[in-house]
Order: structure tokens, then C-alpha cells, then sequence
């Protein structure tokens, strides 16, 4: 377990001590005094924490790289509270999308905000499908629609609903009938043309993880809010589309179309593409509903 490495320019802060999430650093309380790197070793998951707080460069973890400038890089100084606020206020759902095509180079850089979201002891273990055009797009279109005419169809069957209360799917019968409205208004769009599942857009950023995630569903929908958030500066918008998720979990048709890797579960899809119109105005919200414990 060498990668990891603490160099004599250590002044024995104690600063790897107290946030290491794996327990690996211990302070030498003998007459040599140093910093030390304990059996928990073996249980290092790289999330770097170390190297980047030490004050005097003091650690090394060749597993993630040893250029500080290039591998960890000085922390910028941080934008201030009301700029930070307006640029989260900024994200919006983007329901109408250009049918112009998005360049290989802003995906990429799309992903780049998704790389660096946090993760479920750090694995890291999101993966990323991208469906471009809209002649697939329409493909899976076209097959959430008729799993939702089915779902109409099996709750206003009596028979059915009596079969789905007794196997304990009446949250599931309650919760599509209440939203059958709104099944029944994508279905006549779909009919008429008008696309509002995925709202036109171009491009779909399906987010997946094996069993190895430690939080798979945590760990896609932070990954989503960080595309969301970056696509703005990128003169870009998405939003999710949870319709999809739920089409891909009961439709082998729809699993079959988009080939996920085997043993992968599809947890969050996005609609990404150039957003038709633009915002003038931010949106209010209402306040927290806050409890204090003490």
C-alpha cells in the first residue's frame, strides 16, 4: 500500500487526523512525533481529502496523480453568497428545445460538471449513455406511450385493479389513477405530434450505476442537478424526465432499445439541448418549512 506517502515537510497540524472519512492517519505521540498511515490503508477510497487540505503539500496519493498544479489545483477564491444564489436560481426545466444538434466537445464538457459531483463513499460508480437525434428519441417516444396507454388500460379494468390491491400495488393504482390526466394529455400529443415527454430535445444523458454503487439513486440525481446547473453556461438546458425512468423498469422493449450495460439500473435521464426561449425573469419559491432541534 505505498500510494500513499506523508514527506517531512509535515508540522504535524492534524488536519489529515480529523477529516479522513477511512480513519488511516494517526499523529505518533512517541518521542519521533509524526504522522503516520495505519492499517486502514486497505480501506482507502481516494476521495483525496487529504492532499488537498494538508498546508505544506505534505501528501501524496499516486493513485489519483502527484502534480499538485494539474491533479489538485489551488482552490479559487470563492464567488460570493447573492452570486452563488441567482446562479442556482438560474436553473429552469427546459420544456420546449432547438432541434439543432449538440456538439461531441459540450457533452463532454456537460460531463465534466456530472465528474466531479459527490458520490456514496466516493465510488464513483455512475455511468453515462447518450442517445443523439431524434430518430431513437422517437423510437423510445413511441414505446413510453403505449406502456402508458397500457397503464390506463389496466386501471379501468376492475378485474385488474381487484388483482393489483390484493398483490399490494394499491399506492401504484391510486397514484396513476390521480395522474391519469395527465397520461391521457401526453398520449393525444403523441398523436398530434408534439412531444412532451422529452420535449424535443435532441439528445438524451441516461445516468446508470452496477451494483457496486454504495447510493446509485443519490448518486445519478446529484449528478443530474450539476448538469443542470453547469448546462447554463454552456448555452444549454435539460430537465428530467421521470416518465422515462419509470418506462425503462417496465418496458423490456425500452431496455432492449437503449442496451444499458448488464446488471445496470437506469436511475436518472435528462433531456439536454438548446433551450427554444429564454427566461426574463427568476422564479419565487416558498420558504423552508425549517425545524431547529437543540
Amino acid at each position: 500500500m505505498g500510494f500513499l506517502k506523508v514527506s517531512d515537510n509535515c508540522i504535524l497540524c492534524g488536519r489529515c487526523v480529523d477529516i479522513c472519512p477511512r480513519y488511516i492517519f494517526q499523529i505518533d505521540k512517541t518521542k519521533s512525533k509524526k504522522v503516520i498511515i495505519n492499517e486502514n490503508v486497505q480501506y482507502c477510497h481516494d476521495c483525496g481529502h487529504c492532499v488537498a487540505i494538508c498546508p505544506q503539500d505534505a501528501i501524496v496519493n499516486t493513485r489519483m496523480g502527484d502534480n499538485l498544479d494539474v491533479d489538485f489545483p489551488l482552490v479559487p477564491s470563492n464567488i460570493d453568497y447573492e452570486k452563488a444564489l441567482s446562479f442556482i436560481r438560474l436553473r429552469r426545466s427546459i420544456r420546449k428545445f432547438k432541434s439543432e444538434l449538440i456538439s461531441e466537445e459540450k457533452v463532454k464538457q456537460l460531463l465534466e460538471f456530472s465528474r466531479f459531483a459527490p458520490t456514496g463513499h466516493n465510488t464513483n460508480a455512475v455511468e453515462y449513455t447518450i442517445i443523439i437525434g431524434r430518430d431513437k428519441i422517437d423510437v423510445l417516444w413511441g414505446e413510453t406511450i403505449q406502456l402508458m396507454k397500457e397503464v390506463i388500460r389496466k386501471i379501468n379494468n376492475p378485474f385488474w385493479v381487484g388483482i393489483a390491491f390484493l398483490a399490494g400495488k394499491k399506492n401504484f393504482v391510486n397514484e396513476a389513477k390521480k395522474n391519469e390526466y395527465r397520461l391521457n394529455s401526453h398520449i393525444i400529443n403523441f398523436e398530434n405530434k408534439k412531444d412532451t415527454i422529452f420535449h424535443g430535445a435532441p439528445m438524451l444523458i441516461l445516468l446508470h450505476t452496477g451494483k457496486k454503487a454504495a447510493s446509485p439513486i443519490e448518486d445519478c440525481a446529484i449528478a443530474s442537478e450539476n448538469i443542470m446547473l453547469g448546462a447554463n453556461t454552456l448555452g444549454l438546458g435539460a430537465t428530467i424526465i421521470g416518465y422515462f425512468v419509470r418506462a425503462w423498469k417496465h418496458s423490456k422493449k425500452i431496455k432492449k432499445l437503449v442496451n444499458l450495460p448488464k446488471g445496470h439500473i437506469l436511475h436518472s435521464c435528462l433531456s439536454v439541448g438548446v433551450p427554444t426561449y429564454n427566461f426574463r425573469r427568476l422564479v419565487p419559491r416558498p420558504e423552508p418549512n425549517i425545524s431547529f432541534i437543540k
